[in-house]
């Protein structure tokens, strides 16, 4: 009895007390123990009793309950401090099927908002519905978990640092993402728009173009490319992406009509320079 409060005891000291003050959550796997299930998350391959599993249906709520259009990274760990699933969210929702039912640990690290450890309770039968609030970040402090091996969750995490203006970190993340995934769009469009804000336009239009060749359908690398022909000079190259990217992503992409409205004056401007 004595050694089973102290176990529950250690798991709440953990799970609560932990979070970002050093590795303990972060817990890495290797690459050979990973893989991913079918809805795209990296599973643990220890031995684990699926017998009675439950699904866990996990909803990210924001301030005033408002979900969250980002991706965030979620980590589901055992009471033995093993990583045992990880995954991404879509529309602030994750949903994992056949977990074994019983108290784990579940971290969230959501771009723009505070990372949250808390210990979650599986038990029951059917969909157990977890609700995880997050608050802003404070910008007090900053650390960051390990690579994984999903690239997705690498993305997440540099996106993570970028929001908070830490630009190194999160060129490391992507980075990551495009060693184990060459041709992952996202990380290849932030890859741009980080060597943009660095004023490094040629390397920036180097991974925007990989970005449009594997997925010409991105507004966002037309976009972080039209700010870059802007900024070399190539007003009617920018006025070519900028006009795409709207037309790609409509509302998302309404933010791009300033700088379209500029760079068409540019090009109306060298277009009469010419005749001059």
């Amino acid at each position: 009895m004595v050694v089973g409060v102290l176990a529950r005891l250690v798991f709440a000291q953990v799970y609560f007390c932990s979070v970002f003050l050093g590795q303990s959550l972060f817990t890495q796997q290797s690459s050979s123990d990973a893989a991913t299930d079918r809805a795209g998350t990296t599973a643990a391959t220890q031995e684990i009793d699926t017998s009675s599993a439950v699904d866990l249906d996990i909803y990210l709520q924001g301030p005033d309950s408002a979900g969250m259009k980002e991706p965030a990274a979620v980590t589901l760990i055992t009471r033995e401090g093993e990583l045992y699933r990880q995954g991404t969210t879509r529309n602030s929702h994750l949903r994992w099927d056949a977990v074994p039912p019983m108290q784990y640990g579940i971290q969230v690290v959501a771009p723009g908002f505070a990372p949250v450890a808390q210990k979650i309770d599986a038990q029951g039968k059917g969909v157990v519905k977890i609700i995880v609030q997050l608050r802003p970040h404070a910008g007090v402090g900053k650390a960051y978990p390990p690579f994984s091996t999903n690239p997705e969750l690498n993305y997440v995490f540099g996106v993570y640092a970028a929001k908070l203006e830490d630009w190194d970190k999160a060129k490391t993340y992507w980075t990551k993402s495009l060693e184990l995934l060459p041709d992952h769009v996202p990380a290849l469009v932030s890859m741009g728009e980080a060597l943009l804000i660095e004023n490094k336009t040629t390397e920036a239009r180097k991974y925007l173009e990989r970005a449009i060749e594997t997925d010409p359908l991105y507004w966002r690398a037309q976009a972080v490319l039209a700010q870059v022909s802007f900024r070399t000079g190539s007003a009617t190259e920018a006025v070519e992406h900028a006009q795409r990217a709207i037309e790609l992503g409509h509302e998302e992409a309404a933010g791009l009509s300033s700088l379209l409205a500029r760079a068409l004056v540019a090009e109306a401007t060298e277009v009469l320079g010419a005749y001059v």
